[in-house]
């Protein structure tokens, strides 16, 4: 399954040290050796939060367009389904969240487009507002981290000032520092994996 956050002792899914036990001996102790009590009163923190994204959270689909190699994302399979209009559906890119109360500090991600250079995403609404230079604003697709932390990757921020083209991708090794006459501007926010 899913992972939404580290290993988390204080989980009520976590079995007690004598569980498995044959021998009476512990089989799960603390790195400095020390059985732990096992929770058995409520969930702990990680777990609620594990919860609400688990049944709070979109996927967020990665397609390829054949012809200008422009990636396009949304939380809408339907948009372009197993691919449309010159796109190829490649894969699940991350999740989005739904819901900005299940988590502290989720920011706002707005989708834009422009005909001539594609998609553009932002954490900024102020960046391009209801649209600006061309853009046409799209809406709020999902949520966001602002910081990195377990089960979350990167979606990535490039530009291309020949075309005037932004590139995103969750995949670093795509472009790394800059490439391909892209440079690397920034990370837009971090999805879940």
């Amino acid at each position: 399954g899913t992972e939404y956050s580290a290993f988390d002792i204080n989980s009520i899914m976590m079995a007690t040290p004598y569980f498995f036990s044959k021998n009476g001996l512990p089989t799960i102790v603390r790195k400095d050796v020390r059985c732990y009590t096992a929770n058995r009163q409520a969930l702990s923190r990680d777990d609620i939060e594990g919860v609400n994204l688990m049944y709070s959270s979109t996927p967020f689909y990665q397609y390829r367009n054949t012809l200008n190699n422009f990636y396009f994302f949304t939380t809408n399979f339907n948009e372009l389904g197993n691919g449309s209009q010159g796109y190829s559906y490649e894969k699940i890119a991350g999740y989005l969240i739904t819901n900005a109360s299940v988590a502290p500090n989720l920011e706002p991600l707005y989708r834009y487009f422009r005909p001539s250079t594609g998609h553009f995403y932002t954490t900024d609404f102020n960046e391009l507002g209801t649209g600006a230079f061309g853009y046409q604003y799209e809406g709020l697709i999902g949520y966001v981290y602002p910081r990195r932390g377990f089960g979350r990757v990167p979606l990535y921020r490039y530009f291309n000032s020949t075309i005037g083209h932004h590139f995103f991708t969750t995949d670093f090794d795509e472009l790394g520092t800059g490439g391909n006459e892209y440079d690397y501007e920034d990370i837009v926010g971090y999805i879940i994996d």
